[in-house]
C-alpha cells in the first residue's frame, strides 16, 4: 500500500505571496471578511455555521463554494449553491481567477483574491520509468517532487483502491491518503492521483477535508445533454469514481494502521486493522449513483 502522508510539488512551481487574502464584500465594497491563505487552501464559503467563511444571507446556500488553489492558480467552485457563481464572463460552475479581475460574485456577495500573483511557467513533471506502468500516478512517481509539506494535524482515514478496466492490467493499487491535506485528480501531470487517459480533464475531482470527513467537488464541465453534475458529494465507503479507463473505489473510510488502546497494556492494539475489500468490484456503485446524506438529491446523469 502506498502511503501519501507527505505532500509534495515541484520545487520550481510558482510561489504563492505571503500576503494573499481571501477577501469578501458587499457589491458597494463595504468589506465582509478577509482570510488570510496560502498554497494547497481550500476553503468553503456558505451559510453553514461550520464553514470556514460564514456569510448569514438567504440567498447564500449552505455550502455555497469551494475556493482552492493549484501551482499558483486560484479556482472557485459552485457547490450546487442556487444563486450560483457568476464570472466577469457571466455564469459559471468553475471559476478561475485572474490575477487582473481576481473576483467572482456569490448571489449577494463578491469574492476575490487580493495580492495574488500571475503563475510562473514550470516544466512539466516528469514521470519515473518503470517497466510496467501505474494505473495511476501519485507524486512519488514523477521525479524532483520532494518539496515537503507539514501533513495536517488531524488525520481522517481515507483509502482508495484504483483499478483498470483493461484485463490485460489487472493490478489493484492502494493508497492510504489518511495523512493528506487534499486530493487533486485529474490528468495534468502536476495533480496529486495522475490519470493518463486523454478522456479525463485536466482538473477533475477534488476531496478534501470538511468538517472531519472527507467530500468531493466535481471540478468537470456539465455535459451537453442530460442532467448536469452533483458538484458535491460526501465520500462512503464503496463510492466509486469512474475516470476514463481507471475506476477509483473508496475502500475504506477506516485507518488500516493500528491505534493507541488505553485498556491494552503495551498501548498499541496487537494487530493491523486491515480493510476489507469484500466485493466492493463485483458491482460498484459510481459517485453519480451518491446522494449527500446531509442533503438528498437527485443523481447525475
Amino acid at each position: 500500500m502506498v502511503h501519501l502522508g507527505k505532500q509534495t510539488c515541484l520545487p520550481s512551481c510558482g510561489a504563492i505571496s505571503a500576503m494573499t487574502d481571501l477577501l469578501v464584500a458587499k457589491p458597494d465594497g463595504y468589506l465582509l471578511h478577509s482570510k488570510r491563505v496560502g498554497s494547497r487552501a481550500t476553503h468553503v464559503i456558505g451559510r453553514h455555521p461550520k464553514s470556514e467563511i460564514v456569510i448569514s444571507h438567504d440567498r447564500i446556500s449552505r455550502r455555497h463554494a469551494l475556493v482552492f488553489e493549484h501551482e499558483s492558480n486560484w479556482y472557485a467552485v459552485d457547490l450546487d449553491s442556487k444563486a450560483g457563481l457568476e464570472s466577469p464572463s457571466g455564469p459559471t460552475k468553475m471559476h478561475r481567477f485572474d490575477p487582473k479581475e481576481a473576483w467572482v460574485n456569490l448571489g449577494p456577495v463578491v469574492i476575490w483574491v487580493d495580492g495574488m500573483t500571475p503563475p510562473i511557467p514550470s516544466r512539466t513533471p516528469t514521470p519515473i520509468q518503470r517497466q510496467k506502468p501505474p494505473v495511476v500516478r501519485t507524486r512519488a512517481d514523477f521525479v524532483d517532487r520532494d518539496l515537503e509539506i507539514p501533513p495536517p494535524k488531524e488525520l481522517i482515514p481515507l483509502i482508495l483502491a484504483c483499478r483498470s478496466t483493461n484485463p490485460a492490467q489487472p493490478e489493484i493499487r492502494l493508497l492510504d491518503l489518511s495523512e493528506s491535506d487534499r486530493v487533486l485528480i485529474g490528468r495534468d501531470p502536476t495533480c496529486d492521483l495522475v490519470i493518463e487517459d486523454e478522456s479525463v480533464a485536466d482538473l477533475a475531482w477534488l476531496l478534501y477535508r470538511e468538517n472531519g470527513h472527507w467530500t468531493m467537488a466535481d471540478l468537470r464541465e456539465d455535459p451537453d445533454h442530460g442532467e448536469p453534475l452533483v458538484r458535491r458529494s460526501r465520500l462512503q465507503t464503496g463510492n466509486t469514481i469512474t475516470a476514463g479507463s481507471v475506476l477509483i473505489t473508496v475502500a475504506s473510510l477506516e485507518s488500516a494502521i493500528p491505534r493507541r488502546d488505553e485498556s491494552e497494556k503495551d498501548g498499541i492494539q496487537d494487530e493491523f486493522d486491515v480493510p476489507n475489500l469484500g466485493s466492493i468490484f463485483d458491482d460498484p456503485p459510481t459517485v453519480s449513483d451518491l446522494e449527500d446524506p446531509e442533503k438528498p438529491r437527485n443523481p447525475m446523469g
